[in-house]
């Protein structure tokens, strides 16, 4: 599985999340994709996740949720909330599934400012 973010911005917050700014590295390398409509995809329901499943990183609903859709294997892409930016978006893509063939990508050097690192 891999976890993406729906945009760099909050891709670098989820980063800096669980980073530990003394061991930042400095080879950082961001990927855009480009991903056609035609590639497979679900959303998680926000009605149906309980009050607190943003408490903490492994909320047992979360980690549920996606085992359940890894294992079903219907979807190349989930549509996930971010729990730490409100109405934000993260994605889990199973690259080993047949639609992933169609997904493009691109990497370029990222270097978080300083400003952020402390």
């Amino acid at each position: 599985m891999v976890y993406l973010s729906t945009s760099l911005a909050l891709a670098a917050l989820e980063y800096l999340v669980h980073l530990d700014v003394s061991t930042a590295p400095s080879d950082l390398v961001s990927v855009e994709l480009d991903v056609p409509d035609s590639v497979s995809r679900e959303h998680v329901d926000l009605s149906t996740l309980p009050d607190d499943w943003d408490a903490s990183p492994d909320h047992p609903i979360c980690v549920d949720s996606g085992d359940d859709w890894i294992r079903r294997a219907e979807s190349c892409l989930l549509f996930v909330p971010s729990g730490g930016i409100p109405k934000s978006w993260n994605v889990l893509l199973n690259p080993i599934h047949p639609d992933a063939r169609h997904i493009q990508h691109r990497s370029e050097r990222f270097a978080f400012d300083r400003r952020l690192l402390g």
